[in-house]
């Protein structure tokens, strides 16, 4: 089994190469007071790789979407991981390679028509990166094929929660039959549609948002929102005090997890804050 590790036409069927847009989050770091420090993303984001690969008869594997060629081959450009070089990532990364079934034989189902895969690394388990990293790699496709009726199905991870769900259904139409995969499943796929985000620590373009908001409906006016995450163990130190001073400014408290559309809320808010986290994602 070979990891694959830069894009080669011979490798699949065809590759769309798609220019995502970083030059915000560049300016920032750069023009930051932490300047001076090192930053080797700076240097990822020149090197990022984006597109949309499609492979016939290709195959793809648990949370992380592992896709595969004819051959066997593992397409890790394709992945989360491709194009990193930064260690502590390329540690998990080795991790994870480590998980891959051995049997190549062993799918859990045949896909025909065209299949298109949005499984990304810890999508299964965290919103942020459900949203973003899996979900996400729908604007890259947008720049390719806009229209998702030319897809019979979508394999998405298998993220619990109503959110999710209420977000797929708005996302595609009805005729397109959604799979959702959890960490120890195969498919194989008459003809596999895979669109990367490369991953990093924790950012991305501001192309992901936009495609949501161009999306998004029936947004709340909402001019300041305060997440407070009273339970999560990301929280404030001095709750109370803080929260009495943030209300005094005219935040009014949304919590995400309650909302049925917490995307509404935070699409018509001019200022968002609350406390690192996947509640911020939407």
């Amino acid at each position: 089994m070979d990891f694959i590790t830069e894009p080669s036409n011979n490798l699949h069927d065809s590759w769309s190469e798609v220019q995502l847009d970083y030059r915000l989050l560049i300016g920032n770091f750069e023009e930051s007071r932490f300047n001076d420090m090192s930053f080797p993303e700076i240097s990822w984001f020149k090197r990022a790789i984006n597109g949309v690969a499609t492979i016939t008869n290709g195959v793809v594997e648990g949370e992380n979407g592992w896709p595969m060629n004819r051959a066997g081959d593992v397409l890790e450009y394709l992945t989360w991981f491709g194009g990193i070089d930064e260690p502590r990532i390329m540690r998990i990364r080795n991790t994870e390679r480590s998980r891959l079934f051995h049997d190549r034989e062993k799918v859990n189902g045949f896909l025909p028509g065209r299949t298109l895969s949005l499984l990304s690394a810890w999508s299964l388990r965290n919103w942020g990166h459900f949203l973003l990293d899996s979900l996400g790699r729908l604007a890259v496709l947008n720049r390719v094929e806009p229209d998702l009726n030319g897809f019979d199905q979508v394999l998405i991870p298998a993220f619990p929660g109503k959110h999710a769900s209420i977000l797929t259904d708005q996302l595609f139409p009805k005729k397109i039959r959604v799979v959702r995969v959890d960490k120890d499943e195969r498919y194989r796929c008459e003809e596999l549609v895979v669109p990367t985000i490369s991953g990093g620590n924790r950012v991305y373009s501001q192309d992901l948002p936009e495609y949501f908001r161009n999306i998004s409906k029936d947004s709340v006016k909402n001019e300041r929102i305060f997440i407070p995450r009273y339970v999560n163990p990301r929280r404030f130190i001095v709750t109370n005090d803080v929260v009495a001073q943030i209300r005094n400014y005219g935040f009014e408290e949304i919590d995400p997890i309650k909302e049925v559309h917490p995307a509404h809320q935070f699409d018509g808010a001019r200022v968002i804050l609350g406390v690192h986290g996947a509640s911020l994602a939407g």
